[in-house]
């Protein structure tokens, strides 16, 4: 038996209130499916993490491929008001001292902005990023990295990590880590005509 922990606040907007609305809910969020998952005696907790918590990491070494030793400067992230990254860093921490404190036995996944079908019906944040670059959005922000993974890719990775006992630790799952103005430009593909919705 097993638990995919999956949820996690997000917005595309600035909250007004970060720690209620991002940081409290996102880390207390983890906290409670792992209580649960140790009281019900689950096997593994495939937690879905986010390259959010990997990146931005502006200490990390020029020219060094960015892989799962990387971890989001908390520090650059609340003096750059960078709240969603700094909630999953925060709920992934909180999860990693949870299970060495308890013995849960839980793998983590780092997907990138996860993109596809979408079966709410509403666009999600990730699907809004890249609605917003398809409309010809010239927004950069600079201080954000990302990369894209189709959603089924990120089952698979997840069903995957579950299935695997070897599996531990952290897990990139993404077509690569790229700054956001660098991801524009690819998603755009230097094309300033694109339709006017999804």
């Amino acid at each position: 038996m097993g638990v995919f922990h999956l949820a996690s606040p997000n917005t595309l907007d600035d909250p007004k209130d970060p720690e209620k609305e991002l940081l409290i809910p996102a880390v207390q969020g983890t906290l409670n499916v792992l209580e649960a998952a140790k009281k019900f005696g689950v096997r593994r907790v495939v937690l879905t993490s986010s390259i959010s918590s990997i990146v931005p990491n502006p200490n990390w070494p020029q020219g060094k491929v960015i892989d799962e030793t990387s971890w989001t400067d908390l520090d650059f992230c609340k003096s750059h008001k960078i709240w969603y990254s700094m909630s999953k860093t925060l709920a992934e921490k909180a999860a990693w001292e949870f299970a060495e404190k308890n013995g849960t036995d839980v793998v983590a996944i780092h997907p990138a902005t996860s993109l596809g079908p979408f079966p709410q019906p509403y666009v999600n944040a990730s699907g809004a990023v890249l609605q917003r670059l398809l409309q010809g959005s010239k927004d950069t922000q600079e201080h954000y990295w990302l990369g894209a993974v189709h959603v089924k890719d990120v089952a698979k990775a997840q069903v995957l990590l579950f299935e695997t006992s070897a599996a531990s630790g952290r897990y990139l799952c993404t077509n690569g880590i790229y700054q956001f103005a660098e991801f524009a430009e690819k998603v755009q593909g230097g094309n300033s005509t694109w339709p006017g919705s999804l």
